[in-house]
C-alpha cells in the first residue's frame, strides 16, 4: 500500500531531547503512531516529514496542507496571482512546505502573537518554519471542517512569503479552490473575486458564472475578461466560452428589465464587450449552445449570439424576459440591439451579421424565418442595403437566394411543436411558396401578407 503523501516519503519519528526512531507511516493507517517522547511540557511536537509524532491534530493540518497542494498548482497563474495581488507563485511553494525538514507543525496549549493570546501562529523565518496549533480550538466540536481549512489556510501563506491581513488573500485562495470542486460563493462583482473564481473553474462551470454576472450587468467581469485576454490565463476555447456567455447574460439584463438605466448600463457593457473582446460574435462552442439553447433546438447548427437572437425559440425569449411581459421584452432587447449595432458602421461589430463575401449571412436569415421573426428580417434587409448601396436589386434576390423552403417549413411547424408556440402552429396548413412570397414582401421593406389565415404586420 502506498502512502498519499508528496513522493510516498519513509517518515521518522522526531520529538524534542529524543533520538529518532525511523518508521514507515502510512496516512490511510487506522490507528496513529505512539505519541512523542520527552519535550515541552503540554506541547506535541511534529518535525512532520520527520514524522507525525502521533500528533492527530498536526496529521490533519498536514491533510489540508496537502489538499491545497494539490489544488492550488491547477490553479491558472495569471488569475490567481492578480486575485492575490502578488507576482509569486502560489502552488509550488505550497507543496514545498510538504518536502523534508521544511515544516515543523506544534500543537500547543496556547499560541501567541506579540503576546496576543491566538488559535493558530506561524513563523516563517524559523528553520524549519514552524507552525503552532492551538490544542482547544481544534478539538472543540464548533471548530468545522470549514473553518480549520479557513485556519490553515490563513497560516501557511506567510509561511509561503505571503501576508495574509484580515483573511483577505486566504479568503480568494479560498475561493480560487472551491471553484475546482465547482462551488462557487454568492455572485460577487468585485474583480479580485472575479479573478480567484475563473482561476479555479472548470469551463462548465465558468460559463454559467459568466452568464449569471452579465444578467448583473456586472462591469468588473468585462475588465478582467479584457485585462486577461493576452496573458494565456485562459486557452482560446475557454475565453472564447467566456466571452460569449457574458454576452448572452446582458441581452438577458436588458430584456429583464424595464428600468431605462439598467438596459442603457446593460446595453453599453454589451457594445464596449463587442470591441474589446475578441469572440464575442464568433459561433458558440456545442458546450454553450446546449447551455443556452437546451432541448428546443431541434437541427445541427450552432452559430454565435446574433443567430440566437434571430432565432430564440418561445421558451428561450421567456427565460430570458421579464414575467410581465415575457416574449416581447426579449424581442424589445434584440431589435434595440441590432440597431446600435448597424448604427456603429464598424466591421467588428457588424462582423457576427455577415459571411465572409460580407453579405447578411443566410444562417441568420433562416433564423429568423424560422422563428417567424418578422421585425429581425426587415431589419437584415435594412442591413442588406446598407452593405450593398450600389446594387438596384431588391435585398431578397441575395438574402433568399438557395433557401429550401421545404424544409425550412418542416423546421417551422417541428419547432412550433417542440415549443409550444401557438403562432408556428398555426402555420401547419402553409405552403412553402406561401411562406416565400412573405418573407421576400418582408426583408424589401413590406408589410407582408400570408394567405393561410396568418398575418403578421410589422
Amino acid at each position: 500500500m502506498k502512502s498519499n503523501l508528496v513522493g510516498d516519503m519513509r517518515l521518522k519519528f522526531v520529538a524534542r531531547g529524543t533520538l529518532a526512531l525511523t518508521t514507515i507511516l502510512m496516512v490511510s493507517a487506522c490507528t496513529p503512531p505512539p505519541q512523542g517522547g520527552s519535550g515541552t511540557q503540554n506541547t506535541t511536537v511534529t518535525g512532520w516529514k520527520e514524522g507525525y509524532g502521533g500528533d492527530s491534530i498536526a496529521l490533519e493540518a498536514v491533510r489540508i496542507i496537502e489538499k491545497v497542494c494539490f489544488r492550488a498548482r491547477s490553479l491558472r497563474k495569471p488569475l490567481i496571482k492578480k486575485a492575490l495581488n502578488t507576482d509569486k507563485e502560489i502552488g509550488d511553494p505550497i507543496c514545498d512546505l510538504l518536502k523534508q525538514n521544511e515544516l515543523l507543525i506544534e500543537s500547543v496549549e496556547q499560541p501567541k502573537v506579540d503576546g496576543i493570546d491566538k488559535d493558530a501562529a506561524n513563523y516563517p523565518d524559523a528553520r524549519p518554519r514552524r507552525l503552532e496549533i492551538k490544542k482547544a480550538y481544534w478539538t472543540n466540536p464548533k471548530a468545522t471542517e470549514d473553518a480549520r481549512e479557513d485556519l490553515i489556510l490563513h497560516e501557511i501563506l506567510p509561511l509561503v512569503g505571503l501576508p495574509d491581513k484580515d483573511y483577505v488573500r486566504s479568503s480568494r485562495l479560498r475561493i480560487a479552490l472551491q471553484a475546482t470542486y465547482s462551488r462557487v460563493p454568492d455572485l460577487l462583482c468585485e474583480k479580485p473575486q472575479i479573478e480567484a473564481i475563473l482561476s479555479g473553474a472548470t469551463p462548465g462551470l465558468a460559463r454559467s458564472y459568466a452568464r449569471d454576472l452579465g444578467q448583473k450587468g456586472c462591469r468588473p467581469l468585462f475588465e478582467v475578461l479584457r485585462d486577461h485576454q493576452k496573458d494565456g490565463s485562459l486557452d482560446e476555447d475557454t475565453r472564447a466560452d467566456l466571452q460569449q456567455a457574458y454576452a448572452v447574460g446582458l441581452l438577458y439584463a436588458m430584456a429583464r428589465t424595464l428600468d431605462d438605466e439598467k438596459i442603457s448600463a446593460a446595453e453599453v457593457l454589451f457594445m464596449e464587450s463587442g470591441l474589446a473582446l475578441e469572440f464575442v460574435f464568433s459561433d458558440w462552442s456545442a458546450a454553450l449552445c446546449r447551455e443556452v439553447e437546451s432541448k428546443t433546438r431541434e437541427y445541427d447548427r450552432c452559430g454565435g449570439i446574433i443567430e440566437f437572437m434571430a432565432g430564440a425559440t418561445r421558451i428561450q425569449k421567456m427565460s430570458g424576459s421579464t414575467e410581465a411581459r415575457g416574449a416581447h421584452d426579449f424581442d424589445r432587447a434584440v431589435l434595440m440591439l441590432m440597431h446600435k449595432l448597424r448604427g456603429t458602421g464598424s466591421s467588428k461589430m457588424l462582423g457576427g451579421f455577415l459571411n465572409t463575401l460580407k453579405q447578411v449571412d443566410p444562417e441568420i436569415v433562416k433564423a429568423a424565418i424560422r422563428m417567424q421573426n418578422w421585425p429581425v428580417l426587415n431589419f437584415l434587409g435594412l442591413l442588406q442595403r446598407d452593405m450593398n448601396p450600389q446594387e438596384a436589386v431588391e435585398p431578397s434576390v441575395e438574402l433568399l437566394k438557395g433557401l429550401n423552403w421545404n424544409s425550412l417549413m418542416e423546421d417551422i411547424i417541428r419547432l412550433g411543436l417542440a415549443s409550444d408556440d401557438p403562432a408556428l402552429r398555426n402555420l401547419e396548413r402553409c405552403s412553402p411558396i406561401d411562406m416565400m412570397k412573405h418573407a421576400e414582401e418582408i426583408v424589401n421593406g413590406g408589410i407582408g401578407g400570408i394567405s393561410c389565415e396568418y398575418r403578421f404586420t410589422i
